[in-house]
């Protein structure tokens, strides 16, 4: 039956969350239909990845371009669903951004950030009575999100609740976050910390770690999956994008004079170039830019290559982009460790006899090594100082690596991955950045017991000053209980319920692990039995992160408002509705 048909015989056509716009002919959802969006789009995601959750969780089959595999990594799990209805597709890319953030600080926790969001709105909305107590819940939430977000107490609790990264402890961390694939763990190893390697006390604090860089180009091979981990050459590294005929060329160290660009390199720079060393210069140069403009490298740049050639010779100019999220730091940091400054679009003359000569090579076509360097330390100690001050984790990471990179004593490592299809090799290629980030993390910010037993004590600590029976220590005790039931989340996918013969066992043994929070040790939900902090651990950071970032979504769904949505999206892609009977 049509529409026309179906309104005769007394039914209407309702639609779940566009009602109102439907109505008045408004591009608008309303806060309550709103509200509903945003909730029934977080319950499907939560559905779908619970089951994956800790140890017995089960995998997830994800197909992609006719390849299939197996997985049970909450991000790439999350990234692969696809809403088909456009308003809940715009819900999903809200919490992506807030996820994002927590695998790329510590690279793991997608899963337990859901979740958690998931049990903490749920108990704060059974608080909730009237319109006041929402906002001020909104305002219990920012004052924890803050206090989370202090680094100051974390420095602190080192003296009392955080040890430092061992070499056990790195092990273990390292084998968890890899779902125990032991070919990963012995590579990741080898390149992070090949000091672990040696016959050492495997309790004795790491005090170096390499920066590592996994290698994501094409190589497949059936029925194989391997791991290749090598150190790099050089002193100082950075990653680039370059041709890889003239790479190859490069891969010996050799000595060519470098300029440096701060901006797209374009035909004024060439014409500034060609002025300074002349048209038919034979010296080798390397141009270091942000990028190169398309019409130069498809024009001018072409047309340059084809002249040398048909005069037998090859063109002297290395032309290389540098890969970073972060380029202006890049450039900073290049222009300190090489002594020289960067050209500006204001400043693009160069002085021929000015341009800074250095010994370098090019490693697998994106890495380029600079050689006999010497550390910038005013410039380094700049970084410290900023270092000392910032409060946010994510911010004080990547300044720590920066310094890391400036002070030249540790090695940055690659790993190369050899997988059956592009879909396994990504999903690797994830795996492995983020087994790094959190080994990165626990390095810089110490380890804790596993199962967000750091973030538990930071936020309990507050309900000393919060009344008996106040909103602050509602929403406290809220979260605490949330941190508790997502441990009992991995007790109960494991031993599911109880037989009505066992059940006085079974609650005494997932109320011991219900109580792990109490403790300073981790769980080992494989053999039930509280361990030592080390042997189950995660890092400070990561805690405080799947903390944060639970909060911020809980905070996104209680703020749910109205939404102007695109106009285009009214009908034709957005809310299709339903027939409802309207007869008596």
């Amino acid at each position: 039956m049509n529409e026309i048909e179906m309104e005769a015989v007394g039914y209407k056509k309702v639609f779940d969350y566009t009602q109102f716009s439907h109505d008045n002919h408004v591009n608008v959802i309303t806060e309550e239909a709103f509200k509903h969006l945003v909730t029934d789009t977080f319950k499907v995601i939560t559905d779908v990845l619970r089951e994956t959750y800790g140890p017995y969780g089960s995998t997830i089959m994800i197909s992609d371009q006719n390849e299939t595999i197996a997985t049970k990594d909450g991000y790439n799990i999350y990234n692969a669903l696809g809403f088909s209805h456009q308003y809940k597709k715009m819900v999903y890319v809200a919490i992506q951004k807030i996820i994002e953030r927590v695998n790329n600080n510590v690279g793991d926790g997608t899963t337990s950030c859901i979740l958690l969001a998931e049990k903490i709105f749920n108990h704060i909305n059974d608080i909730i009575k009237t319109s006041e107590d929402k906002r001020n819940i909104k305002k219990i939430l920012d004052n924890i999100e803050s206090s989370l977000h202090s680094s100051t107490e974390l420095m602190f609790d080192r003296n009392q609740y955080i040890e430092p990264l061992t070499e056990e402890s790195l092990n273990t961390l390292l084998m968890v976050a890899a779902n125990y694939d032991t070919e990963l763990v012995d590579n990741l190893v080898d390149a992070l910390c090949p000091v672990c390697k040696e016959p050492n006390d495997p309790r004795t604090p790491i005090v170096s770690m390499n920066n590592v860089i996994v290698d994501s180009a094409g190589k497949y091979e059936a029925n194989s999956t391997t791991y290749n981990a090598q150190i790099l050459p050089g002193d100082y590294r950075v990653r680039i994008n370059m041709d890889p005929r003239f790479a190859l060329a490069l891969d010996k160290p050799c000595t060519m004079k470098v300029i440096l660009y701060d901006h797209t390199f374009a035909e004024s720079e060439w014409d500034a170039v060609e002025t300074a060393f002349g048209k038919n210069n034979d010296e080798p140069i390397m141009i270091i830019a942000r990028t190169f403009s398309a019409v130069f490298m498809h024009n001018t740049f072409v047309r340059h290559c084809k002249k040398r050639e048909l005069a037998g010779v090859g063109t002297p100019y290395h032309l290389v982009e540098i890969i970073s999220g972060y380029f202006q730091d890049e450039i900073h940091d290049l222009e300190a460790v090489l002594g020289t400054k960067a050209h500006t679009v204001h400043d693009l003359f160069i002085d021929k006899d000015e341009v800074p000569t250095f010994k370098l090579s090019v490693f697998n076509y994106n890495c380029l090594a600079f050689y006999d360097l010497t550390p910038p330390d005013e410039y380094t100690e700049i970084l410290r100082i900023e270092h000392s001050h910032e409060k946010s984790y994510a911010k004080r990471t990547l300044l720590n690596d920066r310094i890391n990179a400036l002070e030249m004593k540790t090695k940055d490592s690659i790993i190369s991955v050899t997988a059956e299809s592009t879909l396994e090799q990504k999903l690797l290629s994830d795996k492995l950045d983020d087994c790094v980030a959190i080994a990165k993390s626990a390095f810089e910010y110490g380890i804790v017991p596993n199962l967000l037993w750091y973030g538990y004590q930071r936020v309990s600590r507050s309900l000393k000053d919060a009344g008996e029976d106040s909103l602050e220590r509602k929403i406290v005790e809220a979260i605490c209980t949330s941190v508790k039931e997502l441990a009992d989340d991995i007790w109960k996918s494991k031993h599911n319920s109880p037989e009505s013969d066992d059940e006085t066992d079974w609650h005494a043994k997932r109320d011991s692990f219900y109580e792990h929070c109490e403790a300073i040790s981790s769980y080992d939900i494989i053999n039930d039995e509280f361990v030592e902090k080390g042997t189950l651990p995660t890092s400070a950071q990561y805690d405080m992160e799947i903390l944060i970032a639970s909060i911020s979504i809980v905070k996104y769904i209680l703020s749910a408002r109205a939404l102007i949505f695109d106009a285009h999206l009214m009908r034709q892609q957005g809310d299709e509705g339903h027939f409802q009977f309207n007869g008596d």
